[in-house]
C-alpha cells in the first residue's frame, strides 16, 4: 500500500487534461504560424524561431504525459500483487504455485537471516 500511495503522490502534481490542453494550443499556434508564413505576415526565420519554442514546449509535455504512463502501469502492477497477496491470505492455505506468484526470490544467508523479495 505504500508503493501505491508512493506512486500516486508523484503525480498529485501532475494535471493530464491541463498537459493536453497545453499541448493542444501549442499545436494550434503552429498552424496560425503556418498560416501567417503562407501569407506573407512573417518570415521564415520568425516562422522557424517560433516552431523551436513550441516543439521544445510539446517534448517537456510529452516527457511529463509518459512518465505519467510508467507511473500509472506501476500503479496497475503494485494493485494486481496486492490482490493475489490478499486472495492468498484469504484462502489460509498457501500452495507452492501461490507463493510463486507473489515471491521473486528467497535469499539466506550464512548468519541464517533471510531476505524475500517479492514480485
Amino acid at each position: 500500500k505504500r508503493l501505491m500511495e508512493q506512486y500516486q503522490n508523484e503525480n498529485n502534481d501532475i494535471d493530464i487534461t491541463q498537459l493536453i490542453k497545453a499541448k493542444e494550443r501549442l499545436n494550434k499556434r503552429k498552424d496560425k504560424l503556418k498560416d501567417l508564413y503562407v501569407e506573407g505576415l512573417i518570415t521564415m526565420e520568425s516562422l522557424k524561431e517560433e516552431y523551436a519554442g513550441i516543439d521544445e514546449g510539446i517534448k517537456n509535455i510529452d516527457s511529463e504525459l509518459a512518465g505519467f504512463d510508467e507511473t500509472q502501469e506501476k500503479i496497475a502492477h503494485v494493485d494486481d500483487i496486492t490482490d493475489n497477496v490478499e486472495k492468498i491470505l484469504m484462502n489460509n492455505e498457501f500452495s507452492n504455485e501461490d507463493m510463486r506468484a507473489i515471491i521473486e526470490k528467497i535469499v539466506v544467508y550464512p548468519d541464517k537471516s533471510v531476505e524475500i523479495f517479492m514480485k
